[in-house]
């Protein structure tokens, strides 16, 4: 299901288990087992990332899809465009007015619990800092496909601003190992903040952040980190011509080069 999801962002198509995802994490058709939320159908225990993110990204891939398909038949309606790309923001991905998000309580334990050790702990926190990287960076890419891939966009511009400053929060020297943990597993958040960046300091920051985790060759944090730099070096030379946005997943394609970003 993960991967169905984050494959549906590069491959620019709709969610194969879409009407699946809306009915065991949507906000009104929780998938029962006799009278209780089945936790064999939570994705925090998986990726660290709470069910109604991941339908968050869904819809956006779906949207986003849509969007392409009404722009090559010549009757986008950008009001509808927005209008749609609202209510998923609305639905999953807002804060309440207390600044919290309604869900957070998943990645808190009940009260009472007794941890069994540092381990536990460790968990926990590493399920906080890696849900809160991804609702971050699902805020991302909702407005690259509301207003395209313009890092000067201040909707993009602030959810990146975001995404970052939860990555920052990811212990570094003082916890090697869970830093390996979460930053393998929000590649995509890094990716599309990476790709929808001008700043050099964030540049930096990203790139830095993926060649501390180059030492151990596993997944494809090389080719995510080659796929950034390759979007920066070509917006450089575009901005001289006035063109101001360069397609991430076009360049990711360049060359029969394809990632899925998990």
């Amino acid at each position: 299901m993960w991967f169905d999801v984050l494959a549906s962002i590069t491959q620019m198509r709709v969610p194969r288990f879409l009407e699946i995802y809306r009915t065991i994490f949507g906000p009104k058709q929780e998938a029962y087992i006799e009278t209780a939320p089945s936790p064999a159908l939570s994705m925090i225990p998986i990726m660290g990332c709470e069910n109604h993110i991941v339908l968050a990204i869904a819809e956006i891939s779906e949207l986003s899809h849509w969007k392409e398909m009404q722009t090559r038949t010549g009757c986008l309606s950008m009001p509808k465009l927005v209008q749609r790309g609202m209510e998923i923001e609305q639905k999953y991905l807002q804060r309440t007015s207390n600044g919290m998000f309604p869900q957070d309580s998943y990645l808190t334990p009940p009260a009472g619990t007794t941890y069994a050790g540092s381990e536990a702990r460790e968990v926990y926190h590493k399920r906080k800092l890696t849900n809160d990287i991804f609702r971050a960076s699902a805020r991302v890419y909702l407005h690259t496909v509301l207003s395209g891939d313009y890092p000067s966009s201040p909707e993009i511009s602030a959810a990146v601003t975001e995404t970052i400053e939860c990555l920052k929060r990811v212990p570094q020297a003082n916890n090697a190992s869970l830093s390996r943990s979460v930053i393998r597993s929000v590649v995509f958040g890094i990716c599309i903040c990476g790709c929808l960046t001008d700043q050099p300091s964030q540049q930096a920051f990203l790139r830095e952040m993926l060649e501390q985790q180059e030492v151990e060759v596993v997944g494809n944090v090389m080719a995510v980190r080659r796929l950034m730099e390759d979007v920066w070096r070509r917006r450089a030379t575009a901005e001289g011509k006035k063109t101001w946005t360069v397609n991430w997943r076009e360049v990711m394609f360049e060359g029969g080069r394809e990632l899925l970003l998990v």
